[in-house]
């Protein structure tokens, strides 16, 4: 009896592993962490077929999110201002940060996103 049980779970293990290997997009997700160093909400708009993520970041805060990784056509809000990028590539975790209002800009990093408002005359 052990050994058909152990059989058993060898090939539900196995099965389960081809399933992951067959649709890697769904088998996992990524976290998304959005850090909102203004002092008015921010959003963040993501949409890709067939998802779509709004999010609303409060003032001062970091907020995580758990997300697919996709490529998204991202739309940002914060400061009075709107950006929007056509093709965000979100495959590993990744950090969108909106600096306080009319900072200078900064260089951003791998899989770091800095919003970057128009300046100020």
């Amino acid at each position: 009896m052990k050994k058909k049980t152990t059989i058993a779970l060898l090939l539900l293990c196995i099965a389960s592993l081809s399933l992951v290997a067959a649709f890697p997009e769904s088998s996992y997700l990524i976290r998304l962490t959005v850090r909102n160093n203004t002092q008015q909400n921010v959003y963040v708009k993501m949409e890709a077929p067939s998802t779509f993520y709004y999010l609303t970041i409060k003032p001062a805060r970091t907020s995580t999110f758990t997300i697919k990784p996709k490529v998204y056509k991202t739309t940002l809000w914060g400061c009075g201002t709107k950006q929007t990028i056509r093709q965000l590539s979100v495959k590993t975790n990744y950090r969108i940060i909106f600096p306080i209002c009319n900072a200078r800009p900064r260089a951003s990093e791998g899989n770091v996103l800095r919003v970057r408002y128009p300046t100020v005359k």
